[in-house]
């Protein structure tokens, strides 16, 4: 491995290229023939780290190569999907997102950007340009995945204006673990199409893909605040005269506009159908310009200010006028501040600090200056490996009784501030005992998760005591932070301390079952007949459909309210068992 890893240097970075694709290439050009052994050579790991939309095990890929592909921060937020998410969150929501991915677990990374409960789609389809694959191997040697083309909502490649291609692999769990580059053969037009179908200047589609670019390379970090644009949107509805003279807004006309922008995304496959149903456009968009929301997918957002702005240059405008500030900046600008938010527990050097704290000879003072940290680092990366600093505590700054006292507090959970008014000291100084007394930081997040859990379900507890008749729904609109803390944090509880409320029959079904069973059993009818026709004479397998079909795998858990579906199923099933028995006589 080590052979391997010493020929990085033959491999860089190319234009707008994402990292699961420059390690896809570092797989081909080591010929290794198992995508295992790539992983770990890369990762340390045979699976993890190889998702294509937000990898995990960062901080060992940065610590394999030497840095020479960048920071954790820089690869997190350059090089994945994590960069189509930075306008719309703020400091804190990101630096949690790159903490997961530079760890080994991201399993709840896509809930708290809010993928899983937007009602858009969650598995990211690898997407690419037939052009682009043709121009790069020309130009570079290599076919590769561009960032751009990943983006939700981009479904139209800017540069040789045509629709781009999806690939079957990765987005189903099919070939999930393996490494793949693009090639013509492995992709397919959205809607079975094989033929590249140029488009429009005027196409809704590759407005949205343009406007979706801009807001991703020139907005800020939280540049698109929730509560600044749900301002900017109201403004721009009284604008067009669908508000009233008491501020009331025209919902039959904003629906019926909105839902005719919506069918003229023609391939756009992320928009769910619901979106052209009126009834419920004004829900979703009631909820997006009443207040605040946080959680919401940015595509929600991209659609409404194409809708509403058609271009970048427009919505900055507005934008501008209602926040008062600069919220706009150039890449330069963002990959210097990325550069520069390199978070400390996912620095490489920590490893050499304790080596070199474990070398007979070195002090933590002589081991920060051989590293080129400040020796405050140094005790705050050492109490976090568990190595005891005690020898090197200011005595001047936190008298002995004061930090006995600031240690009971903090290991209750009080607050920063609330411990360094009580003993008499500055924040900091109670921030530098927390991050130098090894384990003391642990305990006091402990503690003040179990005070948040406690006022959490007395709240909960207290509303369904009172309000319990009115369900949970009303429930959690009273209080939604703390059904939100709950759900991800405190499910089992929240789970066993439901409201109880007794539903009367023949209330409105939310979902259409019977008329998404008619569509889902004709588009797999469609779809076996292409594979049928692409595969004469072979057995067309479960997956295969799914692969071709992402929809119809997060339907087979619910085959008991999709009949006709079920059956279509069932007859493709019986057919192969038939093919199978014919091919034995």
């Amino acid at each position: 491995m080590a052979d391997l890893l010493d020929q990085l240097a033959l491999v860089d970075w190319l234009p707008e290229e994402t990292l699961f694709s420059l390690a896809s290439r570092l797989h081909h050009f080591w010929g290794m023939p198992l995508a295992r052994q790539t992983c770990s050579a890369l990762f340390m790991h045979p699976q993890q780290g190889s998702q294509h939309d937000l990898p995990s095990r960062l901080a060992t890929f940065v610590s394999q190569t030497n840095g020479r592909y960048g920071t954790v921060v820089e690869l997190a937020r350059a090089r994945t999907l994590l960069s189509y998410y930075l306008p719309f969150k703020t400091e804190q929501e990101v630096e949690a997102a790159v903490a997961s991915m530079a760890a080994s677990n991201v399993a709840h990374l896509k809930l708290r950007l809010g993928i899983l409960t937007s009602r858009f789609r969650a598995h990211h389809p690898l997407k690419a340009c037939p052009h682009c694959i043709q121009e790069d191997v020309e130009r570079h040697g290599w076919s590769y995945w561009h960032l751009p083309h990943q983006f939700p909502g981009v479904w139209v490649c800017l540069k040789h204006m045509c629709r781009l291609h999806v690939s079957s692999l990765k987005a189903t769990g099919v070939g999930r673990f393996h490494w793949v580059l693009p090639r013509q053969s492995g992709l397919r037009m959205m809607g079975g199409q094989d033929d590249l179908v140029a488009v429009d200047p005027d196409d809704a589609a590759l407005g949205l893909a343009r406007l979706i670019t801009d807001i991703t390379t020139r907005v800020k970090q939280g540049g698109c605040a929730t509560n600044v644009l749900s301002q900017v949107y109201r403004a721009r509805l009284a604008e067009l005269g669908w508000m009233r003279a008491g501020a009331s807004l025209r919902w039959p006309e904003i629906s019926e506009s909105y839902c005719g922008y919506v069918r003229a995304l023609v391939g756009c496959s992320d928009v769910p159908e619901d979106m052209q149903d009126q009834g419920r456009v004004v829900i979703q968009l009631g909820r997006m310009l009443r207040s605040a929301r946080s959680g919401t997918h940015p595509l929600r957002h991209h659609l409404i200010i194409h809708w509403l702005f058609k271009d970048f240059a427009a919505f900055a405008d507005a934008v501008r006028r209602h926040s008062g500030r600069a919220t706009f900046a150039s890449d330069e600008e963002r990959m210097s501040k990325a550069s520069s938010k390199c978070g400390l527990e996912f620095d490489v050097r920590q490893r050499l600090l304790r080596e070199l704290l474990s070398t007979d000879g070195y002090t933590l003072t002589g081991a920060a200056r051989t590293i080129g940290i400040d020796v405050a680092t140094a005790m705050a990366w050492a109490a976090k490996m568990g190595i005891s600093v005690s020898g090197f505590r200011r005595p001047k700054k936190l008298k002995h009784d004061q930090r006995l006292q600031a240690l009971v507090m903090l290991r209750h959970g009080s607050e920063k501030s609330e411990v360094a008014k009580a003993v008499g000291v500055s924040t900091q100084t109670v921030t530098r005992l927390l991050l130098t007394e090894v384990g003391l930081h642990e305990e006091w997040r402990n503690a003040k998760l179990l005070l948040q859990r406690d006022r959490c379900r007395a709240t909960w507890s207290s509303l369904v005591a009172n309000y319990g008749s009115a369900g949970a729904k009303i429930l959690r609109a009273m209080e939604p932070a703390v059904f939100a803390w709950l759900y991800r944090n405190d499910r089992d509880w929240l789970s066993a301390n439901k409201p109880l409320v007794n539903r009367k029959p023949g209330g409105e079904r939310r979902v259409d079952w019977d008329s998404r069973d008619r569509t889902l059993s004709q588009d797999v009818r469609v779809v076996a007949d292409r594979l049928g026709q692409s595969r004469p004479g072979e057995l067309i397998k479960l997956w295969q459909v799914y692969q071709e079909l992402p929809e119809l795998k997060a339907k087979l858990s619910a085959l008991d309210r999709l009949p006709l579906t079920r059956k279509v199923l069932e007859d493709l099933i019986s057919t192969r068992r038939k093919m199978a028995a014919n091919s034995l006589v």
